[in-house]
């Protein structure tokens, strides 16, 4: 018999609670049904329950291999065999936001939500918007609109969304014999409706680049400005900071994409080595900016379903950039933007030198580094636990258990990447267990108990 505790005694007792309308905590957070976390902008400075709060954040889908998101009964994606591992991973890597667009399940999305509070890392939540679209067109304004309301009903409650999302590059894509001043003006319709429904959450939009300011000036309701940036990937980002400051939108600003791909598909071979040279300058240019809250990293993980077979990893050349400068190869690759890939057949992440190197910049040493434990799984007679650390380094992790009618026994456990397991002799139930994880930043233990 198996038991994924975190996977499933954790998931009933939040539904419980949830149910019940009380408090349950998880992991190191509590999480409340109907108390929203206090998220506010004062100054150009974004404040977490009164503190301040710069995101370091990660885009996430949770497509593992052989899925595409953009099948609706897509069985197993955002599942938690996925994403307790993914947030672990980014919990370890100092990552403290995700970006989740067009959510497609509901049940799915809050138990994701459930677990990522729990790890300590907020979500930016909404919908890409009218994507080549003409946004003049009635019905088109009127469904996109209520997609973005239907969201936020549905996870304002929740703590661990930190703001709302409304369009993603719709400037870009937007039809070539179309009017794009329309898009803002149905964006700022869209902001106002949202703020409406829930004011304590401020709203942003996913412009493309510094494109298209005029339409920007004209919009009142959004409270960040979000640039998906790619073009600066040689790190030197004081133009784009100065055009913005010019611009006089005014409003607090937010990397809310950037990244380069692993591939140079001039030689056909990876070049992990560029894209963390890429991503630690870009997150390096944006230190020290007023009224600069963050970016967000696009991928989290490499992204397989973009190619012709989602069974496969493909990352030769997609399309070139608007500006051919702006990668190591001159061409995105967009399956394999991932800080970490996707092991085939096993579907474990396995994180990139750009994983590493953002570490660096987004998690102090000494301060809350100590390794993560996560998703302990009993199978049969073999235990398993999931431990991250900084640098990726191994850690000493170490087994205690005892069944009802026997005493503690202690063994080492063995290194798999991130797994570690080991095998337990016959115990009386219920398993009682205690794991150790220790290396040169601190000691972390997690423990439980349960029948198998």
């Amino acid at each position: 018999m198996r038991m994924v505790i975190v996977a499933a005694v954790f998931a009933v007792v939040l539904l419980t609670a949830f149910s019940l309308g009380i408090a349950t905590t998880v992991g190191e957070r509590v999480v409340e049904k109907g108390v929203p976390t206090e998220v506010a902008i004062r100054d150009g400075t974004l404040l977490v329950n009164g503190n301040p709060f710069i995101v370091k954040g990660v885009t996430y889908s949770g497509v593992p291999i052989g899925e595409d998101p953009r099948d609706k009964h897509c069985p197993t994606c955002l599942s938690e065999d996925t994403y307790m591992h993914d947030l672990a991973l980014m919990k370890a890597g100092g990552v403290n936001t995700v970006r989740i667009l067009d959510p497609a399940n509901p049940e799915n999305t809050r138990k994701f939500l459930d677990a990522a509070y729990a790890h300590g890392i907020m979500a930016i939540i909404g919908t890409s918007g009218p994507v080549k679209e003409d946004a003049s067109l009635p019905g088109v304004r009127e469904h996109s609109t209520e997609g973005m309301l239907d969201v936020v009903k549905t996870y304002k409650d929740h703590p661990a969304v930190l703001m709302w999302m409304y369009g993603n590059e719709v400037n870009f894509w937007y039809p070539k014999d179309a009017n794009v001043d329309d898009w803002y003006t149905l964006l700022d319709e869209t902001a106002a409706a949202v703020k409406k429904e829930d004011p304590l959450h401020p709203v942003i939009t996913g412009n493309n680049d510094l494109l298209n300011l005029d339409g920007v000036r004209t919009v009142r309701n959004v409270d960040v400005y979000g640039s998906n940036q790619y073009s600066l990937n040689d790190g030197s980002w004081n133009w784009f900071f100065t055009t913005y400051d010019q611009s006089a939108i005014g409003l607090p600003l937010m990397l809310t994409e950037f990244g380069a791909d692993s591939w140079n598909s001039e030689k056909s071979a990876e070049d992990e080595a560029s894209q963390a040279r890429i991503l630690s300058a870009s997150w390096n240019s944006t230190k020290g900016r007023p009224g600069f809250i963050g970016a967000i990293a696009f991928e989290w993980a490499d992204e397989w379903w973009k190619s012709e077979n989602p069974e496969k990893r493909n990352c030769e050349r997609d399309w070139q950039p608007f500006d051919s400068a702006s990668l190591p190869d001159k061409w995105f690759s967009e399956e394999c933007f991932g800080l970490v890939r996707m092991q085939e057949n096993t579907n474990e992440r396995v994180p990139k030198l750009a994983y590493y190197e953002l570490q660096k910049e987004w998690v102090v040493p000494d301060q809350g580094s100590a390794p993560t434990i996560s998703l302990v799984e009993i199978s049969g007679k073999e235990v398993n636990a999931i431990v991250a650390t900084y640098g990726g380094a191994a850690a000493d992790v170490t087994l205690r258990y005892k069944g009802l009618l026997e005493d503690w026994k202690e063994t080492p456990m063995r290194r798999d990447g991130f797994t570690y397991a080991a095998e337990i002799s016959h115990v009386t139930p219920p398993l009682s267990y205690r794991i150790v994880a220790a290396d040169e930043y601190g000691t972390r233990t997690k423990e439980g108990t349960v029948i198998v």
